[in-house]
């Protein structure tokens, strides 16, 4: 008989850390025992999901998520950040950058330890809050940027630098997880009227002109996203600019959703809508059937809580913390590709029963004085044209083209009015800043700052919702 697996997703807020079965057997893991800390305010999985790391204000713990035994406990109550290396054998541990006032020169605070043997390979020193070092998915290239050069390591050995690619002025860079042979991107800011530019490199070869691999230069860039494919052959550079000419702060953009919509990418079919109301993250399950939505803290401080959701529209749970209590984070426990075989998309309703958690499960505090976490609802699967669709339901014709195209009208002007809304908020926010630094405001910008609570007002109403007559 195959296993059924359940994949667990953590919880961090302010009553500390606990975990939660995923489906088909929604509930807390009793063998977990958690942690109450309420300032846990970083926690990881390794790539595979074997181990969990997390810190609580006083040390960082790594557990077996197999076992739940620790693993290894460090010294390091101030850690702003960790990263498991993709094979799970260095945990880097992020600290602020400090000073040391005696000599005036910087503390290392990234440091990386061996998950096995608890030993402290190699601690740097790290002035930009980076997720450098980057590592290859095999680990035999690892890469960070100091001072306008990228230093390479090979098999962890962070005690010698292999070779260094020289980049004058260079910002950030994107090492691809997948090789051999392994490639790197480097990206140059502009200035001066010079372009920003992004060069493809193929490690070693890093020397004489010809060298890089491709060259793409483009202006109204201050920042850039780098993201390869799997196989590292193909390289996306999403770019955005702090100010243009219609604004100082900036062109931007956002975009109130109120409903989720689940595609079939193959056929390029919807298969099923449904509303997630006041949700600030999202993330996919491993197993690529079930979703994970939260409404957290410090974007949204009421009705914190989290929804597990079917690809088909239903929803599974859903938790509401008591007043007053705030969660942080939730994340999937982390699995391979291998770990879950694909299975063909079904376009009907999961067919469940309605159940409710045994009187003596444990419930964790967050969750005491709520109603049960399990919720589950069938619906119809059928289009009706002359009914008004519920949330939830699977989606087998399309709306009519009138319909489709007056909501896309209707969505656009809240839109644009949020945006508006967003842009001015940034502004109050530039001029908060301005203020605590000590600079005098002008007239207009001071009853500028009074308008902080009226626009939060107004930008939570404009949540675009679906048409559904």
């Amino acid at each position: 008989m195959t296993e059924i697996l359940m994949t667990p997703h953590n919880i961090r807020g302010s009553d500390g850390l606990w975990m939660i079965n995923g489906p088909p057997k929604i509930g807390t893991r009793p063998d977990f025992s958690g942690d109450t800390s309420n300032r846990i305010k970083v926690m990881t999985f390794s790539r595979d999901g074997s181990h969990l790391a997390w810190c609580n204000g006083t040390k960082v713990i790594i557990k077996d998520t197999g076992t739940f035994s620790t693993v290894q406990e460090f010294d390091k109550p101030k850690a702003i950040e960790l990263k498991f290396s993709p094979q799970g054998t260095i945990l880097a541990i992020w600290e602020n950058y400090t000073v040391n006032q005696e000599t005036q020169k910087g503390n290392p605070n990234l440091h990386l330890y061996n998950v096995r043997t608890g030993s402290l390979v190699k601690s740097l020193i790290q002035r930009k809050q980076t997720k450098d070092p980057k590592w290859t998915n095999d680990e035999k290239i690892c890469c960070r940027n100091v001072n306008n050069e990228l230093h390479f390591f090979e098999e962890n050995e962070f005690d010698n630098i292999k070779t260094k690619l020289h980049m004058q002025k260079i910002s950030d860079f994107s090492l691809a997880k997948s090789g051999p042979p392994y490639t790197v991107a480097g990206y140059v800011p502009g200035s001066k009227g010079q372009p920003s530019f992004v060069r493809i490199y193929r490690y070693p070869n890093f020397g004489g002109p010809q060298a890089a691999l491709a060259n793409k230069s483009f202006y109204k860039s201050d920042d850039v996203q780098m993201k390869w494919n799997s196989t590292g052959t193909a390289l996306l550079v999403l770019t955005s600019t702090e100010s243009s000419e219609q604004s100082y702060y900036g062109d931007q953009g956002l975009h109130f959703m109120g409903n989720l919509e689940f595609w079939d990418v193959g056929k390029r079919r919807l298969i099923a809508q449904t509303q997630a109301q006041d949700s600030t993250a999202f993330e996919w399950c491993p197993d690529g059937e079930h979703v994970l939505t939260s409404t957290t803290a410090p974007r949204l401080r009421v009705a914190n809580g989290y929804r597990i959701w079917h690809y088909t529209g239903n929803l599974l749970s859903q938790v509401i913390l008591d007043q007053g209590k705030e969660l942080w984070e939730t994340k999937w426990q982390s699995a391979l590709p291998e770990a879950y075989p694909e299975k063909q998309l079904n376009y009907r309703p999961v067919q469940t029963q309605n159940q409710t958690e045994s009187k003596g499960a444990y419930r964790p505090p967050q969750a005491r004085g709520t109603e049960a976490s399990i919720k589950l609802h069938e619906y119809e699967s059928a289009y009706d044209p002359k009914k008004k669709p519920k949330p939830g339901m699977a989606i087998e014709d399309e709306p009519s083209k009138s319909a489709s195209k007056n909501k896309k009208k209707r969505e656009a002007r809240k839109a644009k009015a949020a945006q508006e809304d967003a842009t001015k908020l940034q502004q109050i926010e530039k001029l908060k800043e301005q203020q605590k630094s000590g600079k005098q405001l002008e007239l207009n910008q001071i009853e500028k700052l009074k308008t902080e609570e009226s626009l939060l007002k107004e930008l939570s109403q404009l949540q675009i919702e679906e048409d559904w007559s």
